[in-house]
């Protein structure tokens, strides 16, 4: 679910671009949804109990969870009333630039790592998601033991 994905991503530590998410992010978002990992699972039931909550941008969620203390999640009451106190948009289309800043996104970030991306893949290096792994110039190895 779109929810749960995006309160993940916002529980991790690294900034990234909010809305061109690099597939690394995405990925370790759906691990930590699929083995409900705190604090996402606390964070996750908390929004979800917050009336409207999927009117609000991604970047208002992201700005609220990355500037909560790290330790409201062990607190529900505490949480649901910082979410309360804090969870605050008119423009749910068009985040405020604040809102943006708070939520660590950053767009010039993506577009620098996805040029080094490209760079490598035209320097003949494999590239997931860019270079073609049928391609026979890449050497494959077996990596498994066989059975005895």
């Amino acid at each position: 679910d779109t929810l749960d994905v995006e309160i993940a991503m916002a529980t991790l530590p690294m900034d990234f671009n909010i809305y061109e998410l690099p597939g690394s992010v995405y990925r370790r978002a759906k691990e930590i949804v699929k083995k409900k990992e705190s604090p996402f699972k606390e964070w996750s039931a908390a929004l979800r109990a917050t009336p409207g909550i999927l009117d609000y941008s991604r970047a208002a969620i992201f700005a609220l969870i990355r500037s909560a203390h790290p330790e409201f999640y062990h607190y529900p009451g505490r949480l649901q009333g910082y979410i309360n106190a804090n969870l605050t948009e008119t423009d749910h289309e068009n985040p405020a630039e604040e809102a943006l800043t708070t939520a660590r996104h950053t767009p010039e970030k993506d577009a620098v790592e996805e040029a080094n991306r490209q760079l490598a893949a035209v320097r003949g290096d494999y590239v997931e998601g860019i270079s073609d792994p049928n391609d026979p110039k890449w050497v494959k190895t077996e990596t498994s033991q066989p059975a005895s």
